[in-house]
């Protein structure tokens, strides 16, 4: 009898938690069909459709070491399955840097139109506009999504057949 009450005691205190962590998260929840619990969030899909698939394209050696990035030439970036902030990325293109006051590259070098319309286009393709992130991903392999790692293929100087990571 005591086992019985401390397994329920001890099931109640297990819910508690569940729910406690699931408030503090804030996220929205809702119950399934089959009675169990779909978290949703607002993660940044990718806006292309269909999305750029890497998925047979190499990886990238970098400082001679086999990375799990790719190159993706549309958009003339390294991706990775790891997001980071657009801005950094997308402001590689932009000679002198960028300057979040104005919001525009501080310098574009000499090609200031290409310069001008790849940091567009990066910035277009991977702005977490309306979703949760710090960038949205801009191509996949697999299944994985792939984000803007850096600007140009500076990184990617050499490839060869992907590991599994």
């Amino acid at each position: 009898m005591n086992l019985i009450i401390l397994l329920v005691v001890i099931f109640i205190i297990v819910l508690l938690i569940g729910i406690i962590l699931i408030l503090y998260n804030n996220a929205p929840v809702i119950l399934g069909q089959d009675g169990g619990v779909i978290i949703r969030n607002n993660e940044c899909t990718i806006q292309a459709n269909p999305p750029p698939d890497l998925s047979f394209n190499q990886c990238c050696v970098i400082f001679g070491n086999p990375t799990n990035t790719k190159y993706l030439s549309s958009l003339n970036l390294v991706v990775s399955p790891i997001a980071i902030p657009y801005l950094d990325v997308c402001s590689g293109f932009c000679l002198g840097g960028y300057d979040k006051k104005v919001g525009k590259c501080v310098d574009f070098g000499p090609n200031v139109d290409s310069g001008q319309q790849q940091f567009d286009a990066c910035s277009n393709a991977s702005k977490p506009d309306g979703c949760d992130g710090v960038s949205r991903a801009v191509a996949i392999s697999q299944t994985q999504l792939l984000f803007p790692s850096s600007a140009t293929n500076l990184l990617c100087p050499s490839t060869v057949p992907c590991a599994i990571f």
